[in-house]
């Protein structure tokens, strides 16, 4: 029953096809042609500016006015520690000080009359340079029981309290520049090869929208990890948009162009038990099969490593039944740019 009709379907069509019609197919020429590449890297947010102040003196927290998250203006007052045994000392120094010099102007005068030793100028000389030295050191202890912020930023950290009583070297704040802020981004090493510093690149921050900032290279290391064959690359904006902060997680979306190589339609690459190859047409209008190697694979297009040379005409579709050395009939005029 089946075999019936399929012999009142299909008859039909085959007398209506005449014996002669020859094998139709579309081509398209092999081109050379750069491949662009769109890839989304997963990054974090980093502020590369982030200075931990400490205490260069010890003693009692007096004023400690900020507090995390807080912006300080440069040169703002962001810690004083209780200075009166240094300010004592500094008045005791001076007066030291004022009585050295003294000493040191009477034996010089009286030197001069050959009333006292080279040796007596020499020891008071001593002594006032010592003097001044203890003064200019307890002003550089003073100075150094208060913090002012090197920069104007964002304060990151608090690690104390008024009333603390500190050693010197103790971390009391730490100070972050949000116009510091960078993407950092794991690379790998194929792709790397690919960028260089002031590619732009399009950046989209998780925790505020889906929408995509433009940004450019910075930076990109010199040394891979050894373990993952990736490196890291810093990424930076030229205005952050409101609520990025460090530690936030962003999408890096790069385009990579590969450098110009042999381009065929993806449509035109077969593959069988014997591997990859392609159909060509001669100058006789026959296909002849070509074995061919494969690289990269982009959109429609992929890159022949071997096998073809530049401005061959090849099949991209009509296969059905085509056979090597068979005479085709090319159906486009032109080479369509899809093809």
């Amino acid at each position: 029953m089946f075999g019936g009709l399929w012999e009142q379907v299909s008859s039909p069509v085959q007398a209506a096809k005449p014996k002669n019609t020859p094998h139709q197919v579309y081509t398209a020429q092999v081109r050379e042609q750069a491949l662009q590449e769109s890839r989304v890297y997963s990054g974090t947010l980093q502020a590369q500016r982030i200075l931990r102040l400490f205490s260069q003196e010890s003693g009692r927290i007096t004023e400690l006015p900020f507090y995390a998250g807080d912006s300080v203006a440069q040169d703002a007052l962001l810690l004083r520690l209780d200075d009166r045994r240094l300010r004592i000392s500094l008045s005791k120094a001076k007066a030291t000080l004022r009585q050295a010099r003294q000493d040191w102007q009477r034996l010089k005068n009286l030197s001069h009359n050959k009333l006292v030793s080279d040796e007596e100028r020499a020891r008071a000389e001593t002594l006032k340079t010592l003097a001044d030295t203890d003064v200019r050191l307890l002003q550089l202890r003073l100075q150094d029981m208060e913090l002012h912020a090197p920069f104007a930023g964002v304060l990151s950290a608090r690690l104390a309290e008024p009333g603390d009583v500190i050693s010197s070297n103790t971390h009391v704040l730490s100070l972050l520049d949000p116009d510091s802020l960078r993407v950092e981004v794991n690379i790998t090493e194929q792709h790397l090869a690919r960028l260089k510093v002031g590619d732009s690149v399009q950046i989209q921050i998780d925790a505020l929208s889906t929408e995509r900032h433009s940004g450019q290279i910075a930076r990109i290391y010199p040394a891979l990890n050894a373990q993952t064959r990736q490196g890291v690359v810093e990424i930076q904006l030229s205005q952050w948009p409101p609520g990025a902060r460090s530690g936030q997680s962003c999408r890096v979306h790069l385009d990579i162009i590969h450098p110009h190589s042999l381009s065929i339609p993806l449509s035109a690459l077969r593959r069988d038990r014997e591997g990859e190859y392609v159909w060509l047409l001669d100058a006789e209008q026959r296909a002849q099969r070509q074995a061919v190697r494969s690289g990269l694979h982009l959109a429609q297009h992929i890159a022949i490593l071997e096998g073809l040379e530049l401005g061959q005409t090849l099949i991209t579709q009509g296969f059905l039944g085509l056979k090597s050395g068979q005479p085709v009939q090319v159906v486009n005029k032109t080479h369509s740019p899809d093809l």
